[in-house]
């Protein structure tokens, strides 16, 4: 299923393997028939019926980040694996990440993940060798596999923890081999509606516009200093656009 751009779901299925959607390059959206009692999608993503588990996000799907419904516990095995994706914000609403979660998501560069996560399984983050953020809300660092970050030089991520914790990750297995820092993010969140505004890595990033929406940024005297039309749900503006 090399060469399909999209999948519609009747509302006879009851059943999707786990590897249904496996090696689908070219997959841009998962629709499905409102009347399955099983399974939803939204955006073409696929969930289960009251959106609590995230199934698929397709490989191709166009757009730099998502919003994850706060209605979602469990991020399903190899639910973003090979991704286009540049950054995730996990919502405090998921308690479970499984294995291959977010394996080899060759772009992804900052994943940020809520204290209320208690379970991540093998190897989610395998592969994803742009990382170069982490950011953790664990008070005492959890405990994870020493797989999840397979082939990722830990060593060149920042790993952003709460502040009075940085020696409890120093001596944790796995988040002491990150370079481990408290000073706050330099990412500021902004919740409007949908919208969602995030600074990473000098890049400042737009998430839950509607195609043709105009995005505006001003400076701080309250000048334009960029103005451009959505052509997707997310948009991204480099740091030099803003001085």
């Amino acid at each position: 299923c090399k060469e399909i751009t999209s999948i519609d779901i009747p509302s006879s299925v009851s059943t999707i393997g786990q590897s249904a959607f496996e090696n689908s390059s070219k997959l841009e959206a998962i629709n499905v028939n409102g009347n399955n009692t099983k399974y939803s999608s939204g955006e073409g993503v696929l969930y289960y019926k009251n959106k609590t588990q995230l199934i698929t996000y397709p490989e191709n799907k166009q757009g730099a980040s998502i919003q994850i419904p706060g209605t979602v516990s469990s991020i399903e095995n190899a639910a973003f694996s090979g991704s286009k994706l540049i950054s995730v914000n996990i919502p405090s609403s998921v308690t479970v990440i499984k294995e291959n979660a977010f394996k080899n998501n060759s772009k992804l560069e900052a994943i940020e993940i809520p204290s209320s996560v208690k379970t991540i399984q093998n190897l989610i983050f395998s592969g994803c060798t742009e990382l170069k953020d982490v950011t953790v809300k664990w008070g005492t660092p959890l405990s994870v596999p020493e797989d999840i970050f397979k082939d990722v030089n830990t060593a060149n991520v920042t790993l952003h923890v709460p502040i009075g914790k940085e020696s409890a990750y120093n001596n944790a297995e796995v988040w002491k081999n990150f370079n481990i820092t408290s000073t706050p993010v330099s990412t500021e969140q902004i919740e409007q509606a949908s919208l969602q505004a995030r600074l990473i890595g000098g890049i400042l990033y737009v998430a839950g516009l509607r195609a043709g929406e105009i995005v505006s940024v001003y400076n701080i005297n309250g000048k334009i200093v960029h103005r451009n039309t959505a052509k997707a749900e997310a948009v991204q503006i480099p740091l030099a656009t803003t001085k």
